[in-house]
């Protein structure tokens, strides 16, 4: 079954489940064959900067959407648009204050860690 920005809320919110690693791996495959790796890594790179310290960097957490907006429009949205529509609605919930936690961000850092692993086998290839 394909990935929904639903199921990746859910992953985060709730728990990760035993589907997340197959369907991460059909996400990438199919809507992100055009995202180069460089773009695909910036976003996870700043990403892991939040994660490093995290208490200390939930400000940066505000401007996720909005960077991946930003490389979205740049790139006339037909790379990266799936993967900022995909990741929207989580980043907006992750906003909210009773939803800023150390264990959420985690999931979802684990959620886009696995996207940007497939990501890079088809880079590869």
């Amino acid at each position: 079954m394909p990935i929904t920005a639903d199921k990746i809320k859910n992953w985060v919110l709730i728990g990760l489940d035993s589907q997340m690693v197959e369907d991460c791996k059909v996400f990438a495959h199919e809507k992100l064959n055009f995202m180069t790796t460089s773009q695909i890594r910036k976003f996870f790179g700043e990403v892991k900067r939040i994660q490093a310290d995290f208490s200390g960097q939930k400000e940066s957490l505000y401007m996720l959407a909005p960077r991946l907006a930003y490389t979205c429009g740049r790139q006339s949205g037909k790379d990266v648009k799936p993967f900022y529509e995909m990741f929207k609605p989580i980043l907006s919930k992750l906003t909210e204050t009773e939803h800023q936690t150390s264990e959420k961000f985690n999931r979802f850092v684990k959620v886009v860690e696995c996207i940007v692993a497939f990501h890079k086998e088809i880079a590869k290839n």
